[in-house]
């Protein structure tokens, strides 16, 4: 048997050729497209965090210091991307499952930041490739 680690939007993509064994987020929010597959914590009794396919800018603490207007103006057509009809409508010509496309702000991401550095760290001895 092939065994993959994939983002679950690939496998929702590729259809019948995977078979999902469990999901690394809070819900399986897809239900039967991952197979009703549980997640790890509920399936383990782990307490890891979600682990998004997740896509972020990054601006220097100076920048937005210096030019409050442009990263006010930056984050305002972010949000409006989302409710853009265009939007939706490329993404899921891209084949992409549309509950897993939302915005997230500036304190989304730094938590997400913040519990994958967490997550590195507690397992950094395990994954120094020896």
């Amino acid at each position: 048997m092939d065994f993959c680690v994939l983002t679950s939007g690939s496998v929702i993509a590729a259809g019948d050729a995977c078979r999902t064994l469990l999901v690394f987020n809070d819900e399986n929010a897809a239900g039967d497209k991952l197979d009703n597959a549980p997640t790890m914590n509920q399936y383990f009794g782990t307490k890891l965090p979600p682990m998004f396919s997740a896509r972020a800018f990054g601006i220097h603490k100076a920048a937005i210091d210096n030019h409050p207007d442009r990263f006010e103006m930056l984050q305002k057509t972010f949000k409006q991307t989302f409710s853009d009809p265009g939007y939706k409508d490329a993404f899921l010509k891209s084949k992409g499952f549309w509950p897993y496309s939302n915005y997230g702000g500036v304190e989304e991401c730094e938590s997400f930041k913040s519990a994958m550095l967490e997550l590195g760290e507690r397992y950094k001895p395990l994954l120094t490739g020896k």
